[in-house]
């Protein structure tokens, strides 16, 4: 890897976590919606003053990279553990991805580290181990038994709340999305 070409998409967590962006020596990238998740003054404090310094870009992933990022979130079966900002955030390291640079999701979210292990897309960890194993989720109605590769909130076929999920396929994952 180059390490030139290499630049950071920040969740939530990794803006709210003290200094955080200070310690990045690379370009940072995050969405609208991650930036209106950050309310504490000191966090807030810390956003304002990187992308004053042009360390910190806003920019709003593409419908077409939504949709891969929910397709592959469904295809892992982490779409039921998934905000709609946590999509756009793998949206928008799949849509750096596909312009020839090489992103590093700063997370602590499982859920979103499986999906972008999925991916192919690096991730770090802040305060986390991060996963030790990549898994295939299926997501069931423990009622009637129905699976469901989409995110609902009761089953279409009892009306049962869907809330269960079970492992498919497990694989061992070295090392933080093959690190930085």
């Amino acid at each position: 890897m180059v390490l030139s070409n290499v630049v950071y998409v920040l969740d939530a967590s990794a803006i709210l976590h003290t200094n955080t962006l200070q310690i990045f020596d690379r370009p940072c990238y995050t969405t609208p919606r991650v930036t209106q998740e950050v309310l504490d003054d000191k966090s807030r404090t810390i956003l304002e003053v990187t992308m004053i310094q042009r360390r910190l870009a806003i920019v709003e992933p593409s419908e077409e990279y939504l949709k891969r990022a929910t397709n592959a979130a469904k295809a892992t079966g982490d779409i039921l553990r998934l905000s709609d900002v946590d999509i756009e955030v793998i949206a928008l390291a799949l849509q750096i991805k596909d312009q020839g640079l090489e992103p590093v999701v700063i997370t602590d979210d499982y859920a979103i580290m499986n999906v972008l292990r999925y991916l192919g897309i690096q991730y770090r960890p802040l305060r986390t181990r991060g996963i030790r194993e990549y898994r295939k989720w299926l997501i069931y109605c423990p009622a009637c038994g129905k699976v469901f590769h989409e995110k609902r909130d009761v089953c279409d076929n009892c009306g049962s709340p869907l809330i269960k999920r079970k492992v498919v396929k497990r694989k061992r994952v070295y090392g933080a999305g093959g690190g930085i």
